[in-house]
């Protein structure tokens, strides 16, 4: 076994979760670049025609309420069967506003 990429006994590595420098760049460009757009993205928002404004707001809604099927999985109660209860109507059986 090679020991090529090991890391001496008293130096463990980067710690866990650090990010390294060309993300930690990558991250804070990003940033910069929103930090610009945003003064400027209502007044973008606003000269969108009405399809791309709805095709941009369904697209949105879906990081603030997901899909159901991506996240539900089976039945909404498990396996447990759900009983259905009809009742019939009937006009003027009991009900004042009939």
């Amino acid at each position: 076994m090679s020991t090529r990429h090991k890391f001496p006994e008293n130096n463990p590595g980067r710690p866990e979760g650090a990010l390294n420098k060309k993300t930690v760049e990558q991250k804070n460009r990003a940033e910069k670049i929103l930090q610009i757009l945003d003064a400027t993205i209502l007044t973008d928002l606003k000269s969108l025609n009405p399809k791309d404004r709805v095709n941009l707001y369904v697209d949105l809604m879906e990081y603030v309420h997901p899909r159901l099927q991506r996240y539900a999985t089976g039945t909404p109660l498990g396996e447990e069967k759900v009983q259905v209860f009809v009742q019939e109507y009937k006009p003027g059986e009991g009900r004042s506003w009939d």
